[in-house]
């Protein structure tokens, strides 16, 4: 079985239509069925894209960013982040008295925290609007 990922309504047209014509039945196949056969939606479109922006080298923190000079909208944040209850994203330093609503969930391929859906969902039923 071949199984095909990222597709859109016309290149499944396309893929079927080769299968066809080389003998095959469209049962041998799978497609990926993302959020791109529906809306389309990307990370430009929801302007989000989560990267890195610190690394730890010889026990001490770097800031890793980009900063393009063609797209200033796809300037990253740099720096060891936190996130308060306002949902407020600042550099961990500038934190002060305020709680960092970031966790540690998994660790150098350990996990910390183990987290049901349920409290997934009951979670993010208290972020402020």
């Amino acid at each position: 079985m071949s199984i095909f990922q990222n597709c859109y309504s016309d290149s499944i047209c396309e893929i079927l239509e080769i299968l066809k014509k080389s003998g095959f039945a469209s049962e041998n196949i799978a497609f990926g069925m993302g959020g791109a056969l529906l809306q389309k939606p990307n990370r430009d479109t929801l302007s989000f894209a989560m990267k890195t922006s610190a690394i730890c080298i010889d026990g001490r923190w770097r800031d890793v960013f980009k900063d393009p000079i063609t797209d200033s909208g796809k300037r990253s944040k740099k720096g060891r982040l936190a996130v308060t209850h306002k949902l407020q994203t600042l550099r961990l330093e500038d934190l002060g008295d305020s709680e960092n609503l970031l966790k540690p969930i998994y660790r150098n391929g350990e996990l910390l925290k183990e987290i049901d859906f349920d409290s997934v969902r009951k979670n993010s039923q208290t972020i402020p609007t």
